[in-house]
């Protein structure tokens, strides 16, 4: 592949994350949230019956600690969330999810599956496929990168 190519790839794939974070944003205003506090809010509803805290969601997502710190802060103030401390750890918070949140739950899902629906219109499941394979192996060189960096 040559070096336009890539670039147009890399370029494109900047462009769609910034279309999609628009367009959760869209969605989240209703909520008075944003795309990244919605990102948080479903990951924590989608892994609700089981207590959460904020290193899960950390490694999960691949967000740094004080990005993870102060959006669950945020959906806190906004009271969607609550801290209960941990029998197990003082220093851990666990996560616990308010009425609030799971009063917007099923319009979360129903809106992300509508969204879903609009990006992935038009492309077979085998293209859906093949495309989360790339991605994922595209995911893995970066890490591999990041790891062999962090080593020397």
């Amino acid at each position: 592949m040559k070096a336009t190519e890539t670039n147009d790839v890399m370029r494109l794939l900047k462009i769609i994350h910034i279309q999609i974070e628009e367009c959760v944003n869209t969605l989240m205003e209703q909520y008075e949230l944003t795309a990244a506090q919605g990102d948080i809010l479903g990951y924590i509803l989608e892994n609700g019956n089981s207590k959460m805290n904020s290193t899960v969601i950390h490694k999960q997502l691949h967000l740094s600690r004080a990005t993870v710190s102060a959006l669950i802060k945020k959906l806190r103030v906004k009271g969607f969330l609550e801290f209960e401390g941990n029998p197990n750890d003082d220093r851990q918070k666990q996560i616990i999810v308010t009425e609030k949140a799971r009063q917007v739950e099923q319009e979360l899902e129903y809106n992300f599956r509508k969204m879903q629906e609009s990006l992935f219109q038009n492309i077979s499941q085998q293209e859906i496929e093949v495309m989360d394979d790339v991605l994922k192996r595209m995911f893995e060189n970066l890490q591999r990168k990041t790891r062999k960096e962090n080593a020397t």
